[in-house]
């Protein structure tokens, strides 16, 4: 299992983490999307900061779970502020 940045833009980021998908806010993200927003519509939670931090499920997802990134092992824990327990964008810096 593995990390993938999937799409960005307006302000988000859509994610895989191992088997799911995650809707992020990223603010650096100031361009369009490549892909359709009904493909962002398919992403397994979404956090928001609407109403206060906090994660919107559409499906089930784990308290945590555990991807591999460049070799290296990572437990994945959705927090209350939208981070997860990795940064992939820092994956230069491992």
């Amino acid at each position: 299992m593995t990390y993938t940045l999937i799409d960005s833009g307006n302000a988000w980021k859509l994610e895989k983490f191992g088997t799911y998908t995650l809707v992020r806010p990223c603010a650096q993200a100031v361009w369009k999307p490549a892909l359709n927003e009904d493909v962002w519509k398919k992403a397994d939670a979404t956090f928001t900061r609407d109403l206060g931090n906090r994660w919107i499920y559409q499906k089930k997802v784990p308290s945590s779970w555990h991807i591999e990134i460049s070799g290296i092992q990572f437990k994945i824990s959705p927090t209350d502020f939208g981070h997860l327990g990795v940064f992939p964008e820092h994956s230069l810096l491992w």
